[in-house]
């Protein structure tokens, strides 16, 4: 028994070894990023290139360390948040009791704070915008001046250039929306999207059963029995709806600039997952009609089969993604042109895709995998014990992936050979 055991586990060693070596493909690179002397708590990166870790080097002690540059060791530290186009974050940390925010080249003192607040980037990454707590009071600290608010809920907003902010308040019960200091009407309900170019602010209001779509103090003249989401781009110039009317049909609502009156799509069972073009004033969603479901991508309608992902624009806009299932396989879905994509993954996890390339990337938990979409050929890292999602770096045009074995901390990489 003790030698067939002894067999099995080197039959098992020879198999990792087989597919260790399948990963060491002309693509794959691995950096060795920490070497393990601390234990590692948490790991993640941003959607450009940035990559972070918090690390434990004594018991109740916590370190930062972003991009490899270390922070010295707080009693409590936050994840950082990076700015839109990756160039800035910030982070909040206390030590003994004195709460600080890091940034990429400075430390702000806050001496009066007793605990964390909220942090946003402006959409030009060139403001931050932070709240911190004094005793029950919050103060919102923007590019202009401080706020003091008391029973705020719910997300903190700026404009493009961080002058104006956004928030929720409760009044028993009810919901009231506060924009650069000054309140609206107090209403049932209150979904908030994001700040238009010209100042005003987009969101949705519930009175009773009724709901509204609001740009500033106005509304877009129809009700619906509910909104479903909403989102505002960066420029501020396009925004999107999923709502459901009377009809209990789910649609979705256009609004930009370039045209006079909000446009209202097709119905369906339901709708969900909304996603913006970053630049142009096109949409796409998750749609279900009856049994199957399709991503529409403003009035296009792409087969979905009976489970979908959420479908993603690339940074640059060009492609559309997304993955389904059928009863038989699962595909990958690249402006309409369908391609491989492994059964038994989880279609529901994030999946990265090179503009203009003919493969996508995704994180298996032990490794990072490059599959193209016209074969079943793949790529494949080395294997670590856990994995973050994949992303797609587009300044060194490669799929990356943070990868820890042992508290050392590792950044998978594989290039991609057809970008263009």
């Amino acid at each position: 028994m003790y030698k067939l055991h002894r067999i099995i586990v080197v039959v098992f060693f020879v198999f990792v070894a087989i597919i260790a070596t399948k990963a060491e493909s002309e693509y794959a690179n691995d950096y060795l990023l920490l070497n393990g002397h601390e234990e590692l708590v948490t790991m993640g990166m941003d959607t450009t290139y940035n990559w972070w870790a918090m690390t434990s080097p004594f018991t109740k002690k916590f370190r930062l360390i972003v991009n490899g540059i270390e922070s010295k060791a707080y009693d409590k530290i936050s994840k950082p948040l990076f700015s839109p186009d990756g160039g800035r974050w910030a982070s909040f940390a206390d030590a003994n009791g004195s709460i600080q925010i890091l940034t990429e080249n400075s430390v702000i003192d806050l001496p009066s704070a007793t605990a964390f607040g909220e942090m946003v980037w402006s959409a030009n990454s060139e403001v931050l915008v932070y709240s911190y707590f004094e005793s029950v009071n919050e103060i919102i600290v923007t590019r202009n001046r401080e706020i003091e608010v008391r029973n705020r809920i719910g997300t903190l907003f700026t404009n493009y250039n961080g002058s104006k902010i956004a928030f929720l308040g409760s009044r028993v019960g009810s919901m009231v929306l506060n924009v650069n200091g000054k309140e609206t009407t107090i209403y049932d309900e209150i979904k908030p999207f994001g700040f238009w170019h010209n100042g005003n602010f987009i969101y949705a209001v519930r009175s009773g059963y009724r709901w509204e779509i609001m740009k500033g103090d106005k509304s877009l003249d129809d009700t619906y029995t509910n909104v479903i989401e909403g989102k505002v781009n960066m420029a501020g110039d396009v925004a999107a709806f999923l709502i459901t009317g009377y009809d209990t049909k789910s649609r979705s609502i256009l609004l930009s600039d370039d045209y006079y009156e909000p446009l209202v799509g097709k119905g369906y069972d339901y709708a969900i997952a909304l996603d913006l073009h970053p630049y142009l004033a096109l949409y796409a969603y998750k749609a279900r009609y009856r049994e199957n479901y399709y991503i529409v991508y403003s009035s296009t309608e792409y087969y979905a089969g009976t489970a979908a992902s959420d479908p993603f624009f690339s940074a640059d806009g060009n492609d559309l993604s997304f993955v389904y299932q059928t009863s038989l396989n699962s595909y990958f879905n690249n402006n309409g042109e369908r391609g491989y994509f492994p059964d038994g993954s989880n279609i529901t996890d994030p999946v990265a895709h090179a503009t203009g390339s003919n493969t996508y990337a995704f994180s298996s938990g032990i490794s990072l995998i490059m599959r193209y979409t016209s074969t079943r050929r793949f790529e494949q890292s080395s294997l670590v014990n856990a994995t973050t999602y994949a992303r797609y770096n587009r300044i060194d045009k490669r799929y990356e992936c943070l990868g820890a074995t042992n508290n050392r901390l590792y950044l998978l990489t594989l290039d991609v050979p057809d970008v263009y």
